[in-house]
């Protein structure tokens, strides 16, 4: 099955923040993942810059997690290079013809995200605006589910 070479490479919605410096971060998205992968960027909010981005990404047969997600690889950015706490998170999902959907946080991810005291700093986008991406009753992800009923 061949794909239209337009939708293979739409173009992408840019997310609404004024930057210092615009950042290429198209090489993210894949139009055969889009409807999974999740992608995530780490904003400095008094520089105005981008410090790090990337989506989820599945782990291998042998592995004893399904998948790596985007809030987990920002945490873990956050807690390794952001030693003042000042960064924030958003992430969230392109559709495959290039327009950011929001995306929540899975009970899995809330927790870390309890945790390490980064719940008042994940964001995704709805509707053009910045919301909290933690939600009061979230959801067991798709993987966990998949992984508890074998």
């Amino acid at each position: 099955m061949t794909l239209d070479p337009h939708l293979e490479n739409p173009p992408l919605e840019a997310l609404p923040l004024r930057l210092k410096y615009e950042e290429d971060t198209s090489n993210i998205f894949s139009y055969s993942t889009c409807a999974l992968a999740v992608q995530y960027w780490v904003i400095h909010p008094n520089k105005k810059t981008i410090l790090d981005y990337g989506c989820s990404r599945p782990c291998g047969h042998n592995h004893n997690k399904i998948s790596i997600h985007a809030e987990q690889m920002a945490i873990q950015y956050c807690r390794t290079n952001d030693k003042r706490n000042r960064c924030k998170i958003i992430i969230g999902r392109y559709s495959k013809n290039g327009r950011l959907k929001p995306m929540y946080s899975c009970h899995a991810c809330a927790q870390l995200a309890t945790k390490y005291d980064f719940q008042d700093r994940i964001f995704t986008l709805d509707k053009g605006k910045f919301v909290s991406a933690i939600t009061d009753d979230p959801e067991v992800s798709l993987g966990h589910r998949i992984k508890h009923e074998l």
